[in-house]
């Protein structure tokens, strides 16, 4: 047998199939836990985003500062 052959007579195991639709579930399974990492630090992001924007509202500020813990970071993340 030679080429073609060869080719035609290759055995294929009769777990391939099982192994396949193995791995495509834990792709998608690794895929949709990437998409719900970027999706959570994402949201964590705009959160410190606006914390930081809302800070340097002056109004906004000295209602912060008015809590015990929040007031000495609201110093910390005003602009000046």
């Amino acid at each position: 047998m030679i080429g073609k052959q060869q080719y035609d007579h290759i055995r294929i195991p009769e777990q391939l199939a099982d192994t396949i639709i193995k791995a495509q579930r834990k792709a998608a399974q690794k895929q949709e836990q990437r998409r719900r990492q970027i999706c959570c630090l994402s949201m964590i992001a705009v959160c410190i985003v606006l914390l930081v924007l809302m800070v340097n509202v002056p109004t906004v500020a000295k209602a912060i500062d008015a809590i015990r813990i929040l007031g000495s970071m609201v110093n910390v993340l005003q602009f000046e």
